[in-house]
């Protein structure tokens, strides 16, 4: 039975960078909307089948990150507060001697800002740990990194297309400020995202790669490779990664070229040190 939690989930890993790279402010919000809603939804499926959370990595200082922001955001004592931060009670200064009575302020000076960024980090700390929890079933875990390679290989096709038919364009109806490439209004911005799937992508083409020995022939190892029963996922795989970098270098991002180009070359160190009879590189 499919989860409704992990559609959910995998609609937010899927909308977050079709949507201009979710840099604005109505699609943070949806971002957001959807991790809260999946979180609801897969508390409300534990209740029902009487599991437990697992344990999640690192959530002690990420607990204790999301109070320091949003206990600002608590009115205190003026006291208090020019005790704690006294910039900010000097911020505030002002209109406290407008009125006689002692009002009470918050630990920031800018209410709206705090509030937006304690919400979106609280729903990046929420999707982590749905991470955790969704993704500790190996089938799952599998079937997304196919889910992410598929993404990023759609974008880095729409990317290349849309460089050469309408450079100045998002989607071939936005306009930019600057010459956007795929989703992203900043270059760098696609550059980044793409690394990190970059070796992802290429993770898994190596994965499915054939096993054979080194004694074999030529001959041998080609039927080897074209019979295999992932040869068509390896082939698509291997057109991703080619489709990928070729988006990167034509985004002309300096830095991302230059990481790029870095990431491949220590894959393939690592990718070195395992052994050459080796059939599947990855432990999934």
């Amino acid at each position: 039975m499919r989860s409704p939690a992990y559609t959910l989930f995998i609609a937010t890993l899927v909308f977050a960078p079709l949507a201009f790279g979710s840099v604005e402010t109505w699609s943070i919000g949806i971002v957001e909307t959807l991790v809260f809603l999946t979180t609801l939804t897969y508390l409300l499926e534990i209740r029902h089948k009487s599991k437990s959370l697992l344990k999640t990595p690192g959530f002690l200082p990420l607990f204790l990150l999301l109070v320091f922001m949003w206990t600002q955001l608590i009115p205190l004592p003026p006291s208090v507060v020019n005790l704690i931060a006294p910039g900010v009670y000097q911020a505030y200064a002002p209109i406290l001697n407008l009125h006689e009575t002692n009002h009470w302020i918050p630990l920031t000076v800018n209410q709206k800002s705090t509030l937006l960024e304690a919400l979106r980090i609280t729903s990046y700390a929420f999707f982590y740990i749905l991470t955790v929890q969704l993704l500790s079933r190996k089938e799952l875990l599998l079937k997304t990194v196919h889910i992410i390679a598929g993404l990023a290989t759609a974008i880095a096709f729409i990317a290349i297309l849309q460089k050469f038919t309408s450079p100045d364009l998002i989607y071939w109806f936005r306009s930019a400020p600057s010459s956007p490439v795929g989703p992203w209004v900043y270059r760098n911005h696609y550059a980044g995202f793409m690394e990190l799937l970059f070796p992802l992508v290429l993770a898994l083409f190596f994965y499915y790669r054939p096993k054979f020995t080194t004694q074999q022939s030529f001959r041998s190892k080609a039927v080897a490779i074209l019979s295999s029963p992932g040869s068509n996922i390896q082939f698509f795989l291997g057109f991703s990664v080619v489709l990928i970098l070729a988006s990167i270098f034509i985004g002309l991002s300096r830095g991302g070229i230059i990481s790029a180009n870095l990431a491949l070359f220590f894959f393939l160190i690592l990718l070195a040190n395992k052994s050459s009879n080796s059939g599947k590189t990855l432990p999934l």
